[in-house]
This record gives structure tokens, sequence and C-alpha cells, in this order.
């Protein structure tokens, strides 16, 4: 309704652009040697969890998805490799996608799903982690 509540609900919790990048962060997890002079990092195999994107509603073709802590969808953690194995959309790349077909509530979405807007620098490193890990 866009009021005010007691409590916070799933789309108060991003309150600007540090907690979308922290979000995105904690939501996606690889495991990692770090150097104890803290001067390098080297990731240890491929991520194991992805934050995939689920329709909060039923959602029509031709709609824009909101992205993180909008109206639309919410995130489930998945196994890394079934989100690559079933083509799920992303979380953290799911804002300003444009539904090619209506999807039921509490539905995956998938990138089949969707039209990618134009140019966008997190689509070519999301393809470069999938061509590098997967």
């Amino acid at each position: 309704s866009g009021q005010s509540g007691p409590v916070r609900t799933y789309q108060d919790l991003l309150k600007n652009e540090h907690d979308v990048a922290l979000f995105d962060y904690y939501a996606t997890s690889q495991m990692a040697l770090v150097k104890s002079s803290g001067k390098g990092v080297t990731p240890v195999g491929k991520p194991y969890c992805e934050a995939i994107t689920i329709a909060k509603t039923d959602l029509k073709k031709g709609m824009t998805l909101d992205g993180i802590g909008g109206y639309h969808s919410f995130s489930l953690i998945e196994n890394a490799g079934m989100a690559i194995a079933n083509n799920y959309l992303p979380m953290g790349v799911s804002e300003n996608c444009i539904l090619k077909k209506d999807i039921k509530k509490d539905s995956p979405i998938t990138y089949d799903d969707v039209e990618l807007p134009q140019d966008r620098f997190v689509d070519s490193l999301r393809k470069k982690q999938t061509e590098f890990y997967f």
C-alpha cells in the first residue's frame, strides 16, 4: 500500500544502493582463500549458491521487474549448479527485465522468461562468471 507499517516487510529491507550491494554480496557465496596480509583472494571451487528470482504475485507479460526489494519478486537461495542448469534469473540481474510471458505467483523466473535491458555491465559480468565456473 506504500504506507509505513510497524514491522519492516521484505520490500522495506533494502533502503539504498549500499544495502543492495550487501544483499548481492552475501546472497551469492563462494569459498575463498584470503592471504593474511589482505593482499590477495583466491576463489576455491565454484560458487555454491545463487539468489534466484521468484514471482511474488501473478505477473503479466510486458511487465518490467522492479528488482531487489520491489513488489514483483523475491529471492530464494538455490544451489548454484541447479540455478545454472535451470537457467534461473539471478535476483541481482532482475531489475528492469521485461517479461516475455505471464508468470504464476511463487514460480521461479528464468532468463528465457525475460528480455534483458540493453548493454548492462552486470549482464556481461554474469556471462563471464558463468563461462568461467560452469
